[in-house]
């Protein structure tokens, strides 16, 4: 008899856990998301915030690492079906934003002339373009990206510094 009553507690316990995740997952599936957050690898590591405003408009935070230094900015992006004929979870994303941070070079430039002195702190500031495209997965609750981010940054010691290909991978968890 006490066999009997651990194995049906067992099984309820079984049955009612697997019914929980389940209903958890089902919410995962039906939930239209508006925010994310995850890693940026590629041209530095970042880590990124973004938060739908629209349907297909987002404001996006990062604060990363890049060159000796720390950045902080935003991006707004533009968001447009990609490649429908295949699949619809992939999108094509545009927009643009600012950064503001510092850097640690021994490294200066002047008029295309490179100089080295001590090391020194530089504060930075710039604009940033981005293009990607994003693919989600309907299963679970994560998304990764390709894109490409050019910008451009003024500074005391580089005074205007110009990066065209700032290529990178994205790997995103949707809440």
């Amino acid at each position: 008899m006490q066999c009997d009553i651990q194995q049906i507690t067992y099984s309820m316990k079984l049955f009612f856990t697997t019914i929980l995740f389940i209903l958890l997952g089902l919410g995962v599936n039906a939930q239209n998301y508006t925010r994310d957050a995850g890693f940026r690898f590629g041209g530095g590591f970042s880590l990124n915030y973004r938060q739908f405003t629209k349907e297909n408009v987002a404001m996006e935070l990062f604060v990363g690492y890049q060159e000796r230094g720390l950045r902080i900015g935003g991006l707004k992006q533009q968001f447009t079906p990609a490649f429908e004929r295949y699949s619809e979870n992939f999108k094509l994303y545009y927009g643009y934003g600012v950064h503001t941070g510092f850097t640690y070079t021994n490294k200066h430039k002047l008029f295309n002339r490179e100089y080295k002195y001590d090391w020194t702190f530089s504060p930075v500031f710039g604009m940033d373009g981005i293009v990607g495209l994003e693919y989600y997965f309907h299963e679970v609750p994560i998304l990764v990206s390709a894109d490409i981010r050019p910008y451009f940054e003024f500074s005391i010691n580089r005074f205007f510094h110009v990066k065209p290909f700032n290529m990178s991978l994205s790997v995103k968890y949707r809440f």
